[in-house]
């Protein structure tokens, strides 16, 4: 129902309640878990709210270099860049998560087993058919922080 011109708007906005406490910041420096320190992990998202959140996560305890674009991906990756981890986003403007994956695989086949898709569900058959096909682990979205932790330690 809309109210009557003049009488203002209310608005109701209903957020999930988090299961784990929020992470406060602190002055002190992260701790580097031994052998990860120099690990390093690319992030592609379009959405420049989640590649915060993702690249603020995992620089506790890895090299992050994060890209809104898979266009600025291989441009990070033609400029010498290694990664230990690939994460991208399934579906984004220009260039696609599975345009980006086809061009690692040809250009730079050495990194094809190191990525991730991230995707808040494949529901086109196309892109179900895709990733079932590319054999590669996918992060269903939303995410919490410590599944994300979890998740790239053991693909680290």
């Amino acid at each position: 129902v809309f109210p009557k011109t003049g009488s203002g708007a209310r608005a109701q906005i209903r957020l999930p309640v988090a299961d784990e406490p929020t992470e406060r910041e602190s002055s002190a420096p992260p701790q580097v878990v031994t052998g990860q320190a120099q690990r390093r992990i690319l992030v592609i998202d379009d959405d420049p709210l989640l590649l915060k959140m993702v690249t603020l996560t995992l620089s506790e305890h890895y090299v992050v270099t994060g890209a809104t674009s898979g266009q600025d991906a291989v441009r990070e990756l033609e400029g010498g860049a290694r990664f230990h981890l690939i994460l991208t986003d399934v579906m984004m403007p220009g260039m696609t998560g599975m345009q980006l994956f086809d061009v690692i695989v040809g250009r730079w086949p050495d990194l094809a087993d190191r990525v991730v898709f991230m995707t808040g569900g494949a529901t086109l058959p196309a892109i179900r058919v895709f990733l079932d096909n590319s054999r590669r682990p996918v992060l269903l979205k939303p995410f919490r922080v410590n599944a994300l932790r979890e998740f790239v330690m053991e693909w680290t």
